[in-house]
């Protein structure tokens, strides 16, 4: 799988994940809370490993020439 997230949107999935998994997992009960968490699961993952599946589809690249 090519790289298709830049260096701010990693720092900003990363940072969104975890808030939306410490929300959902810890705060909200019921089905909002675990679709809130697993949300930010696959931000989190999705940051980790640079590559999205959506963008993919759309053909959106957010990563600099700097960032390679």
């Amino acid at each position: 799988m090519k790289p298709n997230i830049g260096k701010l949107d990693q720092l900003l999935r990363f940072v969104c994940g975890t808030f939306a998994m410490l929300v959902g997992f810890l705060f909200l009960q019921g089905i909002v809370g675990i679709l809130i968490g697993i949300i930010g699961l696959i931000l989190v993952v999705t940051g980790a490993v640079r590559h999205c599946g959506l963008y993919d589809l759309l053909g959106i690249s957010t990563i600099e020439s700097e960032d390679e």
